[in-house]
């Protein structure tokens, strides 16, 4: 029954339980196409022999789901937005720098333009006007190729300020992104690497647990609410806040995030989401103070008690 439905005399508000045929036709998507969303999110069962129309599922916990997959995009698409070659995308996919939303073969759309746009942000973010004849610079697939240095650490050296990078105004988004042979150069320091801590660094375990601002988890060490390992780096000898394996299970026992939700209950994005909004689960911000979308587990596992 869709929202405006008289139901027993009563017009319904909103919509409360979809069927696959009635959702396919909502927003105008395949239902053999919606089916394979729905099942890998866990909307529907994958043993459901039903038709199509006694499939059903919680419209509001998957209504983000549903408005979302209109809006995905094919290959060709992204890289026309990101202004990236056939080889370029592919390296970043590789890379595991780009991320279908579904990583299924037969869907042909499963892209977000904004996780296009939000790296091209990341990599433009600081980076400055140069001159195409400059040979100080080279692009930033290139450098893998040359110095054996995987894309995803020159990004998140380019993440960390560690790496300069470069724009040339005749080459386009993507294209265009250059980065400094001399910094990359220092990124390939194999010893250096082989004595690096064997744990994450701050930033790094942030970004694990779903924190785009590496800079929000090491804050929150810095403030004294959850513990982190100072070690020395072994090229720069400056001191750096590692994650070892008892900071990140004394971290997992007091907080949780969107990401660590997600893995332990196995529940999709947006019905986390609708959750943590629905049952007023509050971030963690002691004095204000605010650390990303961090959550007490406390209070998480209080809202997921009351949803069952």
């Amino acid at each position: 029954m869709a929202a405006g439905d008289d139901v027993l005399g009563e017009r319904l508000e909103a919509r409360r339980l979809h069927s696959l045929r009635s959702a396919a036709r909502e927003i105008g998507v395949g239902s053999k196409i919606l089916e394979q969303f729905l099942v890998r999110h866990g909307a529907i069962a994958p043993d459901d022999d039903r038709p199509d129309t006694r499939k059903t599922f919680d419209a509001a916990a998957y209504a983000d789901l549903l408005a979302e997959i209109p809006t995905l995009v094919g290959p060709k698409e992204m890289r026309r937005a990101i202004g990236a070659t056939l080889p370029q995308f592919r390296a970043l996919v590789d890379a595991g720098l780009l991320v279908p939303r579904i990583d299924i073969s037969t869907v042909r759309f499963p892209w977000r333009l904004s996780d296009g746009t939000h790296l091209l942000d990341l990599l433009l973010a600081d980076a400055t006007r140069i001159d195409p004849a400059d040979r100080d610079w080279e692009h930033i697939n290139r450098a893998p190729n040359r110095t054996g240095v995987d894309l995803r650490r020159i990004v998140e050296a380019i993440e960390e300020k560690r790496l300069r990078v470069g724009h040339r105004p005749d080459l386009a988004r993507y294209a265009g992104i250059f980065v400094c042979r001399n910094d990359v150069d220092t990124l390939k320091d194999h010893r250096s690497l082989r004595q690096r801590p064997a744990f994450p660094s701050a930033g790094e375990f942030g970004r694990s647990i779903g924190l785009r601002n590496r800079a929000d988890f090491q804050r929150l060490v810095d403030d004294g609410h959850t513990s982190g390992t100072p070690l020395p780096n072994p090229r720069t000898h400056r001191v750096h806040v590692y994650i070892t394996k008892e900071d990140a299970a004394a971290f997992h026992a007091k907080f949780m995030t969107i990401s660590t939700i997600i893995r332990e209950t196995g529940l999709h994005r947006n019905s986390v989401r609708s959750l943590i909004k629905e049952r007023g689960v509050e971030r963690f911000r002691p004095a204000g103070e605010d650390y990303g979308p961090i959550y007490l587990r406390a209070d998480v596992e209080r809202a997921l008690s009351l949803r069952l």
